[in-house]
């Protein structure tokens, strides 16, 4: 999986529906995978743990329609339900090491770093 990270990071689209101004949240995703990205991560802070599974199924099943890398922001739990392949967790979340033994070596693991002291711990 490493040697081709580069490849997989060419176009990074992370989701926010909040900023979509009631525009459809699958077909602005669809339509950047159609554009091109090749690595997208789902992150809604606002949804609840039902409405983000509903999304993370869906998109899961795009990205691999469009052959592109799946990240799950915060919820281990919904990344392994819905096999993606990965996870991104931030400095109040899991800790890397901890979260690296739930996803198991084969998926990628993302981790916030604000400072270079979090980013060595990470």
């Amino acid at each position: 999986m490493k040697e081709n990270l580069r490849e997989d990071l060419k176009m990074y689209l992370i989701s926010d529906s909040d900023i979509l101004k009631g525009r459809d949240f699958y077909k602005c995703i669809e339509d950047g995978l159609k554009a091109g990205v090749t690595m997208l991560q789902l992150r809604e802070k606002n949804a609840d743990g039902g409405e983000f599974l509903e999304k993370a199924l869906k998109l899961r099943e795009l990205t691999k329609k469009y052959n592109a890398k799946f990240i799950i922001d915060d919820r281990i739990d919904i990344a392994l339900l819905c096999d993606a392949d990965g996870v991104h967790v931030g400095q109040s979340d899991i800790d890397a090491k901890s979260a690296r033994k739930l996803i198991g070596e084969g998926k990628i693991l993302g981790v916030s770093a604000r400072t270079l002291q979090e980013a060595k711990r990470a």
